[in-house]
């Protein structure tokens, strides 16, 4: 077939007005329409082939039949992009054909959505029960190689032919290739080769989060889905300039300017995504709540009390942080350290992280007129320092609510893993590994830690504060390094820069409290958490473990250096390494099992860092009970302490018991007196049986 012409043009797009009855009918688990009335003809060419009717009308009769599992998955997907604020679809779900610019042979596409700048052209694949990668390789593949097909067949150029043909210029815009996989779990070398290919994934995780942020920020949304696959790119267009004031807060430079929001909104965004959707959501709905978000765009729209309009005259704090920011000063005849000039904004998704302003910035995504017109005012700074931009997020927004100190670990993780200093980068891992803790439903910790705003219990009473210091007190991770402050010292369980230590260090955590709650006694226990007879899913317990678990590693890794192998407890694979651990536990292991309700209560209440201690050198004089050469010094020290407050108990013990008896003798003689008589054939002859 001859390539696509000069007149190309693409059918069945629908924008405007007509995109919200297309979007209704998408939403719809059926199809539905009106047909003959002819028996035979209504039987062999719509009832035979799964067609019910609804009813007769005078037209015809009216038919009905549920959607195929895959169509209704291509219109989950079609209304996502809908809700997130594009602009310009494809209006049937079968059918939508793009032909190959080179050979002219059409395809069909299953998701078409264009925004102002940027296409996603998105093929789904479905299941309806999950299946693993190696069950749907071939479709994967065949579905990664179809993609690859068209972008090697320049599908592109249609798309850029037809829009010429439309809007009578050349507009190239940015395609975005997706591939949406429902219920099916892709192998590593089918992602690889689609990474290669600049094919993106959308797995179920992924489809839920655009799902859960449509939802929460409506059109706006558009901006952080493009954020997050175009980051730093450039948005075609011409360059915003603002006229703004330049000047020097402390040692830090800042702009001061009015825009509108739109503007601001198009290179805005309020989190750095992690590698958790569910963490990334919950960090973007703590930033900015729907409530708040919606009543400030009512209060936008419809003005305060005198109905004039709703006016903020406070700033927007952002940071920009793009290499391409550019300022123009002008003639400035003070000698003033401020300057006036043309403030040339970076032209580029995700180069402006808002600070503080969010609601107000982010309310008018739902106001498309005012976010046009109205004017907002902002500082900017420029190229703040990623620990900079953390401290000053939780100078001015940590004190407003308790929520914060859940959103601060979200903003170390997320900011403090690019900086230039060694113990920032520790400090993200360190929340990152906690916040995973908690997000991952495969994690023991999930539904176990405290969340903010919500009552502790006794099955939630974990802290994140608690398991950060623990992580870096460990040091199992790394420590500073006085020599040199940009880097640090790699403990016995790195083993990557950010997201393989991460994910190395929960998978240990979770496998080495997974040995205790083999113990049907302990996993008891474990679900109490800090109920009667609960130990272990405390704070107390999580504390004494976790350092137990230290002890055991350093001590491995003293073993490993003995046998002169070279290797190190990083070296050895997860499996092998919980499986040196194992037998170093199972000592408390049947301490936990066989102790009194009395004496897992008495460990609970001994608060404090003493109590910590005591518990973790009790637990570690178990393990040398059985391993001498474990801890002795530690153990010895135990022991010394704990028979010397056993020789001091004992001989209160004596004290006591020797007062209690003499009281008692005392009281005895002296009721038998007061009963009888003074003299001995009295109280003691008549007082006293024979």
């Amino acid at each position: 077939m001859p390539k696509v012409s000069d007149e190309y043009t693409i059918d069945g797009l629908v924008s405007g007005d007509n995109l919200k009855s297309a979007a209704s009918v998408r939403s719809k688990k059926y199809e539905i329409k009106t047909v003959t009335s002819d028996p035979s003809l209504l039987k062999t060419e719509y009832l035979d082939k799964g067609w019910k009717i609804q009813k007769k009308i005078k037209s015809g009769t009216k038919i009905i039949k549920e959607k195929t599992f895959g169509s209704q998955f291509e219109n989950e997907i079609w209304n996502i992009f809908y809700k997130m604020g594009f602009e310009e679809f494809n209006s049937r779900s079968e059918k939508f054909e793009i032909a190959r610019f080179e050979s002219g042979v059409p395809k069909q596409i299953d998701v078409y959505a264009r925004s102002e700048h940027t296409i996603c052209i998105v093929e789904c694949k479905s299941s309806e029960t999950p299946h693993t990668s190696s069950t749907n390789r071939v479709d994967v593949r065949d579905a990664i190689n179809d993609i690859i097909a068209m972008k090697k067949e320049r599908m592109e150029e249609s798309i850029f032919r037809h829009y010429y043909n439309k809007e009578g210029k050349r507009n190239t815009y940015k395609i975005i290739w997706m591939l949406a996989l429902k219920n099916i779990e892709i192998s590593d070398k089918d992602k690889e080769r689609a990474t290669n290919s600049d094919i993106y994934i959308l797995d179920d995780s992924l489809i839920n989060y655009y799902e859960q942020l449509a939802k929460h920020f409506g059109t706006t949304a558009k901006y952080m889905f493009l954020g997050n696959y175009m980051s730093n790119k450039k948005i075609p267009g011409e360059v915003t300039s603002v006229p703004a004031i330049k000047s020097m807060m402390g040692k830090y430079t800042f702009y001061s300017f009015v825009i509108a929001p739109e503007k601001l909104l198009r290179i805005s965004f309020l989190s750095h995504r992690g590698n958790s959707q569910l963490t990334s959501i919950k960090t973007y709905q703590r930033i900015a709540k729907k409530n708040r978000l919606e009543s400030i765009a009512q209060y936008i729209k419809e003005g305060g009390e005198n109905g004039t309009g709703g006016i903020f005259p406070t700033s927007v704090v952002v940071n920009l942080s793009s290499d391409k920011l550019r300022f123009e000063p002008g003639p400035n005849k003070n000698k003033s350290s401020s300057q006036l000039g043309t403030l040339y904004l970076p032209n580029e998704y995700n180069s402006a992280w808002v600070i503080d302003g969010q609601h107000r910035l982010y309310a008018y995504s739902k106001l498309e007129e005012e976010a046009k017109t109205a004017s907002l005012p902002v500082i900017a700074f420029e190229n703040l320092p990623e620990a900079q931009q953390a401290k000053l997020f939780v100078d001015i927004n940590g004190k407003q609510e308790k929520v914060e100190n859940t959103l601060l670990l979200e903003i170390k993780a997320n900011i403090l893993r690019y900086s230039k200093k060694g113990n920032d980068r520790l400090e993200a891992i360190y929340s990152q590994i906690t916040l995973d803790l908690n997000s991952d439903k495969k994690s023991l910790f999930y539904d176990k830690i405290v969340e903010a705003n919500v009552p502790r219990n006794q099955n939630k009473n974990i802290t994140k504060t608690m398991l950060v210091d623990e992580l870096k007190r460990s040091r199992l991770i790394g420590a500073y390094d006085s020599k040199n402050p940009k880097d640090y010292i790699r403990g016995c369980l790195y083993v990557d820069e950010f997201d393989g230590t991460c994910q190395h260090v929960e998978n240990i955590i979770c496998e080495y409290y997974q040995l205790y709650l083999k113990n049907h006694v302990i996993k008891t226990q474990w679900d109490l958490g800090s109920g009667e007879n609960g130990f272990l899913c405390t704070n107390h317990g999580i504390k004494s473990t976790l350092r137990l678990l230290t002890y055991i590693l350093e001590y491995i890794e003293g073993s490993l250096l003995k046998e002169g192998t070279g290797q190190k407890v990083r070296d050895l694979d997860r499996n092998k390494l919980i499986a040196e651990i194992e037998p170093y536990i199972q000592p408390v292991i049947q301490y936990l099992e066989s102790a009194s309700p009395t004496d897992l209560s008495l460990m609970k209440k001994s608060a404090g860092e003493s109590g910590i201690t005591s518990t973790t050198d009790h637990f570690a004089t178990l393990v040398n009970n059985i391993y001498p050469d474990f801890q002795p010094l530690r153990a010895q020290n135990y022991r010394e302490k704990h028979s010397q407050e056993n020789r001091v108990r004992n001989e209160k013990g004596r004290e006591t018991g020797q007062s209690l008896e003499n009281m008692i003798r005392i009281d005895v003689v002296q009721s038998l007196k007061s009963t009888f008589s003074e003299d001995l054939t009295g109280w003691w002859g008549q007082g006293v049986p024979a």
